[in-house]
């Protein structure tokens, strides 16, 4: 594997647009807050007064403040969760695809053309049952093309981890106007995913600009119970190769 002399960095997107594309949050908001609703009761003291006339005092001055927040935290992005390092190469690689390698013991990195991740994959060898993962508030994503940054990003598919195998893959990217829809399938191998297109569609706002897309998926498990899935993406229209997108991103079940 070359490019030795790259710069990691880290980076967490989060999956984010205002774009019907999108379930997540605007970039960089992914960060736990509350979001408390104060309904404060301020000042309810009643009070007997025996000065003069007998009245039902109201000290709104000296109250009991009775305040009930009802607040709810966002959860953590999955690429903070599980120690998910990712960022652009300095010196982007030229018909790389999606790379996965093996760097020591359980932590693998994954390569795009122009982006890299480095986490630890889940024992998946232990692993059970059908599981769905998807685009929730927690997924994150990083990447661009030709015509820009990827704006937002929809991914899903169906484990069953008993024969190993990937149906009803999805993958929705929407980048600088242009929007990429592949399909896929296939296997888990030891951890890793060997995924297989098997359709694609680039448009943009005029239509359909081309139905031949070309380029490579992959990626691994992460998580003690392989609680997400951090894939690649390489993406390629085979009419035009000038239009091009890749980048990383995290689906959770």
């Amino acid at each position: 594997m070359e490019n030795s002399d790259e710069n990691d960095s880290n980076s967490s997107v989060s999956c984010s647009t205002d774009s019907s594309l999108c379930l997540a949050l605007p970039d960089g908001e992914v960060t736990d807050r509350n979001a408390g609703n104060g309904n404060g009761n301020s000042g309810n003291d009643n009070g007997n007064g025996n000065s003069g006339n007998n009245g039902n005092g109201n000290d709104n001055g000296n109250g009991n403040d009775n305040g009930n927040s009802n607040g709810f935290s966002l959860p953590e992005p999955s690429a903070e969760a599980y120690d998910i390092a990712w960022g652009k190469w300095n010196n982007p690689i030229d018909n790389n695809w999606v790379v996965v390698q093996q760097l020591e013991d359980e932590l693998v990195q994954i390569s795009t053309s122009n982006y890299f991740a480095e986490l630890n994959t889940a024992p998946v060898a232990n692993l059970r049952g059908n599981h769905s993962y998807t685009t929730g508030i927690a997924s994150s994503f990083i990447g661009s093309g030709n015509v820009g940054d990827v704006d937002s990003l929809l991914a899903a598919m169906d484990v069953d981890f008993d024969n190993g195998t990937i149906s009803h893959g999805s993958l929705e990217i929407l980048s600088g106007g242009q929007s990429w829809t592949v399909g896929f399938d296939r296997l888990v191998n030891k951890g890793q995913v060997d995924l297989n297109m098997n359709n694609g569609q680039l448009m943009d706002a005029s239509g359909v600009i081309s139905n031949s897309i070309g380029g490579d998926l992959g990626g691994v498990f992460t998580g003690i119970k392989g609680e997400a899935f951090v894939g690649g993406f390489d993406l390629i229209d085979e009419i035009n190769t000038l239009n091009r997108v890749d980048g990383l991103y995290t689906i959770e079940r």
